[in-house]
């Protein structure tokens, strides 16, 4: 991927998490997904750790329907992944909270990692995880299930248990 002009917050982020020596080895611009556009602002791939600085909160690629998508599908995928992302908005960078989740959140991954690398899930790994029934391939637990209102039809999950569809539980 071709190295993209880093914007003011980025780099002021940058000079944030260089400050905190256990944060060091972290790479900038992870492609966390070969083969794909999708890189992180900032990784630390031992722990499996993400941080995406969200510029342009009032306008920009970020809030734009196909950028809000994108950055969707990116996430999404890279927590399937078994990533941990941390998005951060430009006053939590000012105010310093960026960097103080960034170092809660790095310590509490090491912890839960008792030392040992954190490594992504293949693509084997990932569709024995999601397919409801071994042997079953890329068959997805959710389907899409359309529900009529008066006004207007809103696509929502389902989940297919034996010969039974049934909504997922409101968490």
């Amino acid at each position: 991927m071709a190295t993209r002009k880093r914007s003011e917050l980025e780099l002021l982020m940058q000079a944030h998490l260089e400050d905190v020596d256990e944060l060091a080895g972290f790479q900038i611009e992870f492609e966390f997904w070969p083969g794909r556009k999708f890189a992180f602002d900032f990784a630390w791939p031992s722990v499996m750790l993400a941080l995406e600085v969200e510029g342009g909160r009032w306008g920009g690629r970020h809030t734009s329907g196909p950028g809000f998508d994108r950055d969707c599908r990116k996430y999404g995928e890279a927590i399937c992944r078994g990533w941990t992302v941390m998005r951060v908005t430009d006053e939590m960078i000012y105010d310093r909270t960026a960097v103080n989740n960034v170092i809660r959140t790095y310590r509490r991954l090491l912890r839960e990692s008792d030392g040992q690398e954190i490594r992504e899930r293949t693509n084997a790994e990932l569709r024995k995880i999601y397919s409801p029934v071994a042997g079953e391939g890329d068959r997805s637990l959710l389907e899409k299930k359309t529900v009529k209102s008066k006004t207007k039809s809103v696509e929502t999950g389902t989940r297919k248990t034996g010969s039974t569809t049934t909504r997922p539980r409101k968490s």
